[in-house]
C-alpha cells in the first residue's frame, strides 16, 4: 500500500479497513494526502492535530467517514471526496480554522451497481450537501452536512429542509447566512461560535416554526432580517434543560424594548400566533397583560386566527372588557371580528339578546 507508514490501519465491523490514525512525517512535510481505495472507514479523530496538511484525497472505495475525522487540522485546505462515501458523521472537519473547500466527486448513473445503501453527496460552491437520491438524478440537496470555515456568505438553497449538527461550527469567518423557506431543522450545535454580521430568515411563521423544533443551537447575529424588518443584536441562546418556549420569548422581549413602535406592533403579532400554535400559559399571561396592545394589533391585522385562539383559553375576555372591544369594533368598520366577539360574549359570558345593544 501506498505510504502505508503513515497509516494505522485496524480490522472494523464486517471486515472493513480502518484508518485508525494518520502519523505525519516531520521530514519531508507531507501537505498532500492520498486515502488509498483499500481503506474504508475514516476512523474519528485519524487526521487529529494534523500540521502539515493541507489537502486530503479519498479515492474510491471509502465508504465512511466518522466524526471529527479531521478535527484540528490547522492548515487543511481542501478535502475532495469520491462517491463512494455513502455516510459523513456530523463534525467532520471541526476546528479546521482555514478549510475553504470540500470538494465531491459527481456521481455518475453507472456508479449505481456498484453503490449500496447510504446517502447521497453533493458539493455547491464548496459546501457539503446530501440527499436521498444520486445527483444524477435529483440535483436540489435536502440537508446541508458541512461547510467550511473560511466561508464568508452562505445562500441555503431553497431545497433544503435540514442543517445537519455542527454544520457551521466555529465558521469564524462566516457573515451573511440566509435560510432557505422550507427549513425544518437547525442541529446541535450547528452555529456555535459563529458571529453572524447578518441572518435572513423568511417570516414570524418561519421563525416560530424552526426555532420551536430544532434541538439546541445558539445563534449571534448583529442584523436579523425577518421578512422585511431589520432587528438589532440578537442573539438566540437555548440550552437542552430549558424550555424553548420561555427562551424564544425571553429574547424577543429583551430586543423589543428599543424599537420603533411600528415595529414593536410585531411583537404582538409574533406573541398572538405564537399562543395559536401552542397555547403557552406564559404567553397568554403576557398577552393579558397588555390586552390593549394585543386587541390593537388583531384589529389592525385582521388576525381573526389569533383572535379565535384567545377565545379558546377563555381567559383573554372578561366581561368586563368584551364592550369594550365591541365598542371599537364598531368604530373600526371591522364586521367579521365584531360578530366573533358579539357571538362569544353570548355564548360563553351568559348574555342573551345583545344584537340590539351593540349594531354595526
Amino acid at each position: 500500500m501506498q505510504g502505508e507508514k503513515f497509516f494505522k490501519l485496524r480490522k472494523g465491523a464486517e471486515q472493513h479497513i480502518v484508518l485508525e490514525k494518520y502519523i505525519e512525517d516531520e521530514s519531508p512535510k507531507k501537505t498532500t494526502v492520498v486515502i488509498p481505495e483499500t481503506i474504508d472507514v475514516i476512523d474519528t479523530l485519524a487526521f487529529e492535530n494534523c500540521k502539515y496538511v493541507k489537502h486530503i484525497i479519498l479515492l474510491n472505495g471509502v465508504l465512511q467517514i466518522n466524526k471529527k475525522a479531521f478535527f484540528h487540522c490547522k492548515n487543511l485546505e481542501k478535502i475532495t471526496i469520491s462517491n463512494s462515501v455513502q455516510n459523513i458523521s456530523a463534525g467532520m472537519v471541526a476546528f479546521c480554522p482555514r478549510l475553504s473547500e470540500i470538494e465531491m466527486e459527481e456521481e455518475k448513473e453507472e456508479d449505481r451497481y456498484f453503490r449500496r445503501n447510504g446517502y447521497h453527496f453533493i458539493s455547491i460552491d464548496g459546501i457539503l450537501y446530501s440527499n436521498t437520491y444520486p445527483s444524477y438524478y435529483v440535483k436540489s440537496p435536502q440537508k446541508l452536512i458541512c461547510c467550511p470555515p473560511m466561508k464568508t456568505e452562505v445562500i441555503i438553497p431553497e431545497s433544503v429542509t435540514e442543517i445537519e449538527d455542527y454544520a457551521f461550527f466555529r465558521c469564524y469567518a462566516l457573515r451573511v447566512v440566509k435560510f432557505p423557506p422550507h427549513l425544518e431543522r437547525i442541529g446541535k450545535g450547528a452555529f456555535d461560535y459563529c458571529q453572524l454580521f447578518k441572518l435572513k430568515i423568511p417570516d414570524f411563521d418561519f421563525m416560530i416554526k424552526i426555532f420551536y423544533t430544532s434541538p439546541a443551537y445558539r445563534i449571534v447575529t448583529e442584523n436579523l432580517e425577518i421578512g422585511n424588518y431589520h432587528f438589532k443584536n440578537i442573539e438566540f441562546d437555548y440550552l437542552a434543560s430549558k424550555d424553548l418556549k420561555e427562551v424564544l420569548l425571553a429574547v424577543l422581549f429583551q430586543k423589543l424594548e428599543n424599537l420603533t413602535e411600528h415595529v414593536a406592533e410585531l411583537q404582538y403579532a409574533f406573541l398572538a400566533q405564537y399562543y395559536a400554535m401552542f397555547q403557552s400559559q406564559y404567553v397568554l399571561d403576557f398577552l393579558k397583560k397588555n390586552e390593549a396592545d394585543t386587541m390593537q394589533y388583531i384589529f389592525n391585522f385582521e388576525d381573526t386566527k389569533s383572535l379565535q385562539a384567545l377565545f379558546d383559553s377563555e381567559q383573554f375576555f372578561t366581561q368586563e372588557n368584551i364592550d369594550q372591544h365591541l365598542e371599537y369594533a364598531i368604530q373600526k368598520q371591522q364586521h367579521e371580528i365584531y360578530v366573533l366577539l358579539l357571538n362569544y360574549k353570548a355564548e360563553k359570558l351568559g348574555f342573551k339578546d345583545i344584537q340590539d345593544q351593540f349594531k354595526l
